[in-house]
């Protein structure tokens, strides 16, 4: 027997022991009291294979293991397996687990309780229920434990009255399971137990784990504690809030809705500075967060020493000064310009498209840093701000090639006349790599001017010139670039070839271009024929199906795909009798071309073909043929791909078949979608592709609010909030009419901090008012207090 890496190789013993039990589960259920005896191994890997074979022996085994419960308990490693059998039991056991909890020996009853919750044995809530009042404490938090783990109604209401219990030794573990229920009615007397000497900080760190809105006011209150200990305390579960609001409605707004009526600014910046000292990470991050939303000089100064700390702190402390800066802290400017690398790399991408920046950015194209000088050219495109053209342009010919590419790219994006005037000058410059940046600006800006420049480039002896220059010409056309194409088609260089022959392809209404390309079709180099096919297929001329046909199957691999893609677009029988063909060559670049092609067809004759190829064991080919089917799109097409965002067992292809779905405002697609809303690790995606085409979705949408669970009401509100206020706000406004609880409680929640009207103010006053659900009431009552 070999040694897997990182699996400890059995010892004889235990490889003779496990042998030994799974001949005793083979004899059934005679072998229950070996087994039994076997549950005192010292080796956890044959007890666990004992747990396992007891497990599958039903009521007898079961039975047996209850009366070993109550009856031996000398071995705390042979009681801990018995619990683990019993939960694993495949039989029905709740009647014999709900008559241990009777036991008059309270480990006995511990025990049972830890199975009921690990079970999830609703039937035992009642009996449960009554044991968290027990007269042992040791009972009463395993009745709270299992609780915790059985949820529903029942539990909640219990533990919403354990939780204010005088007993320290039953309240405390209550809040942390209400915390993990995530029930937002234990809001209110979570609330109650802040200003507790004992409780107040697992209560706010509960309240943060809730990350219900409405906790925003007392924890402010509570960051303002003259001790720093409670101020960080509040701090990380406000930063929790912060954070479930962000990822609820797409924003800080919200958050800043809840915050601002409550922040005493300088009372709590100050408590914030202060708390600083001695936080740790969570700490640091929390506070990062909540400083930003404090604008003053003072917060900026506390800020920059978080940009020097672990990465979340640091990311936090960033994105509060870009916050800052946006309301108008120009300090942050100048922390941006005076800043070392390290901090420029995190503010930059924070301050992109800020055009108060452009001066310190401009500053940080010098930074030693090559990433830093990146980011701030990315940085500068997207600020459109003329005036860092001449600093941009310095950069072209720079010994870090990403570095010229990003200038380059900033340059292309800013396009003014200035840039053309640079690009001019910088085309006849001594430094090759300036020369060929210069060209590919000239290229993609296409102004008349560049043509002889773009010319006489094209005749130079610098091949990668040459490349630039002629795809240059096919962007300002022409009779003499069209020329000069054709000249270079026919150079001795392969590059240069294939180059111009890419340049034809881009040129429009001209015969002597479309006969150059198929005479291209047969050149030595495959690149060159590569593009030519390209080229042709993008023409849609069905005269040179045949020619296609036959490159279908040239011995280069990418004239095979780029032929096959080119037959997709003409749509002629032949072309498409080949793509069928095609999808079920040998060689899966080409049959995913192929299917890939089909796809853009849309030609409901292949969809048999594509529905095989959606379950090929080749994850790439699924991908392929799942877009091909959505491109489709018609309900046996959507069908399937609802099904593969269901059930594909390949994340990437899952992932790709919610994308797609959120492609399309087909009904099919959006209940498929919202269907995926009820699945935690769909749920994010689901909400992203649900959000795409949300208005014609929210018919659909509204009316899965009226039966929807807690969980599928809030996913459900956050999409209709990526509409536009005057879409959503009526929406929401219709959902607090519903019989549905966790509807209303999800749309007054939106309405009270997503939204500012008087429409809303109004709605929500009669809700805080009338509304039957006090936690709706509780919810919308918040926003006037």
């Amino acid at each position: 027997m070999t040694d897997t890496p990182g699996i400890r190789k059995l010892a004889p013993a235990d490889t003779a022991a496990l042998e030994q039990v799974r001949a005793w589960g083979l004899e059934g259920e005679q072998a229950v009291p070996r087994l039994l005896d076997a549950l005192g191994t010292a080796s956890w890997v044959v007890r666990r294979e004992v747990v396992a074979e007891l497990g599958k022996l039903g009521r007898t085994a079961a039975t047996a293991m209850c009366e070993a419960i109550e009856r031996d308990r000398k071995s705390e490693r042979r009681l801990a397996a018995l619990v683990d059998a019993l939960v694993a039991s495949d039989a029905d056991v709740d009647d014999l687990v709900i008559a241990l909890t009777r036991s008059s020996n309270v480990a006995v009853v511990c025990d049972a309780l830890q199975v009921i919750g690990r079970r999830r044995m609703a039937a035992a809530v009642p009996q449960v229920v009554e044991l968290t009042a027990h007269a042992d404490d040791n009972v009463a938090v395993a009745g709270i434990e299992a609780l915790g783990q059985l949820g529903g109604e029942r539990a909640l209401d219990c533990l919403l009255g354990v939780v204010v219990s005088p007993s320290f030794f039953r309240s405390f573990p209550a809040i942390d399971v209400l915390s993990r229920l995530g029930d937002t009615r234990a809001v209110e007397p979570l609330v109650g137990l802040l200003q507790d000497p004992l409780r107040g900080a697992e209560a706010a760190r509960a309240l943060g784990r809730l990350g219900d809105e409405t906790a925003t006011s007392p924890l402010a209150h509570l960051l303002a504690s003259p001790q720093a200990a409670t101020s960080r305390v509040a701090a990380v579960a406000l930063a929790e809030i912060h954070d479930r609001s962000v990822r609820r409605y797409g924003t800080e707004a919200a958050f800043e809705r809840a915050l601002a009526p409550h922040a005493r600014q300088e009372e709590l910046e100050t408590r914030l500075e202060r708390a600083l000292s001695g936080a740790d990470e969570a700490e640091q991050r929390a506070i990062g967060i909540l400083l930003g939303f404090f604008s003053s000089g003072t917060s900026i100064d506390s800020l920059r020493p978080l940009l020097d700390q672990e990465p979340a702190v640091a990311q936090a402390a960033a994105a509060s000064l870009a916050r800052l800066a946006r309301l108008g802290q120009t300090q942050v400017f100048e922390l941006l310009g005076s800043a070392a690398s390290e901090q420029r790399a995190l503010l930059i991408p924070q301050l992109a498209g800020s055009s108060a920046a452009v001066p310190a950015l401009v500053q940080c194209l010098s930074d030693p840093d090559p990433h830093v000088r990146l980011l701030s050219c990315d940085a500068l495109a997207r600020t459109g701000d003329p005036s860092c053209v001449d600093a941009l342009f310095a950069l072209l010919g720079d010994a870090d090639i990403a570095l010229t590419q990003a200038a380059t790219g900033a340059l292309q994006a800013l396009g003014t006349k200035r840039v053309e005037e640079l690009a001019l000058q910088g085309a006849a410059d001594a430094s090759k790599s300036r020369r060929h940046a210069s060209l590919r600006i000239l290229g993609h800006l296409g102004p008349e001017r560049s043509l002889p420049v773009l010319l006489d480039a094209a005749r130079q002896e610098d091949e990668r010139a040459r490349e630039i220059a002629l795809l240059g010409l096919a962007t300002l056309g022409g009779e003499r670039a069209t020329e000069a194409l054709l000249a270079a088609s026919n150079h001795t260089s392969p590059r240069t070839r294939a180059a111009a022959v890419r340049g034809l392809g881009h040129l429009e209404h001209a015969p002597q271009a479309a006969q150059r390309l198929r005479e291209a079709t047969t050149d030595a180099d495959a690149w060159v024929r590569y593009y030519a096919c390209q080229a042709l297929g993008n023409a849609g001329d069905a005269s040179v199906a045949e020619t296609l046909l036959r490159l279908a199957e040239d011995p280069a691999g990418q004239v095979r795909v780029a032929a096959v893609d080119a037959l997709a677009k003409l749509r002629t029988p032949a072309a498409l009798e080949a793509l069928g063909r095609a999808a079920l060559h040998a060689d899966l670049e080409v049959r995913r071309a192929a299917l890939a092609g089909i796809g853009f067809t849309k030609s409901r004759a292949f969809l048999p073909l594509l529905l095989t190829a959606s379950q090929s064991p080749d994850t790439a080919t699924r991908l392929v043929s799942v877009s091909a089917l959505a491109t489709i799109g018609d309900a046996e097409a959507l069908e399937r791909v609802c099904d593969v965002a269901h059930t594909d067992a390949e994340p990437s292809v899952k992932n790709a078949a919610i994308e797609l779905l959120g492609e399309t405002a087909n009904p099919q697609a959006t209940v498929a979608l919202i269907a995926l809303l009820a699945s935690a690790s769909c749920r994010s995606r689901a909400v992203q592709a649900l959000s795409r085409h949300a208005e014609a979705r929210a018919p659909h949408l509204a009316a899965a609010l009226e039966d929807a669970s807690a969980e599928l009401a809030e996913a459900l509100v956050t999409v209709l909030t990526s509409l536009p206020q005057s879409s959503a706000e009526p929406l929401l406004l219709a959902a607090l009419k519903l019989a549905n609880e966790p509807a209303r409680r999800a749309a007054v929640r939106a309405l009270c901090f997503a939204f500012d009207s008087e429409q809303s103010a109004h709605a929500l006053a009669r809700a805080a008012a009338h509304d039957p659900d006090p936690e709706v009431r509780r919810i919308a009552a918040a926003r006037s207090s």
